[in-house]
């Protein structure tokens, strides 16, 4: 018995260490942190899947796309079902661009591409940025789990 407790205490350890969240913490025009809980797309496979035949997304929820570079990278919204806001990030952690994008359920689609270059690219939910009073040159912070 006493070993059935160890080897479930060790379990729930080890569930609770792996369950740490990604996170992007952004200090908006107000000077206030929004904190956003993000899924990452980091290979080329998870890049190209993104949001596709997302239904639903949290309110503070999303997706980061994380870059070896900075670049002018394109994005569009085929099979993505619900409409985002895509903000691009350059790599000193500030906003370079936010574009609203609209969903596309057939070719061709619209390309969604950055005034600037950027490094990081997050996905929210559409509006995200209005509400929340995000706009360019605001300042992120990165809590990657590695």
């Amino acid at each position: 018995m006493k070993i059935l407790t160890i080897i479930l205490l060790i379990s729930l350890i080890l569930i609770a260490s792996c369950s740490n969240t990604n996170r992007v913490i952004i200090t908006n025009s107000q000077q206030k942190d929004i904190e956003i809980q993000v899924n990452l797309a980091i290979t080329p496979q998870q890049k190209q899947q993104g949001l596709m035949n997302v239904s639903n997304l949290s309110e503070n929820q999303g997706m980061l796309f994380l870059f070896d570079n900075e670049d002018y990278y394109n994005f569009w919204m085929k099979d993505t079902l619900i409409p985002l806001d895509i903000i691009f990030i350059n790599k000193d952690l500030r906003i370079v661009d936010i574009i609203q994008a609209v969903p596309c359920k057939k070719d061709p689609c619209k390309v969604y591409t950055p005034k600037n270059k950027a490094k990081y690219v997050l996905e929210v939910n559409k509006d995200f940025a209005k509400d929340n009073k995000i706009a360019i040159n605001n300042s992120l912070k990165l809590l990657i789990n590695s």
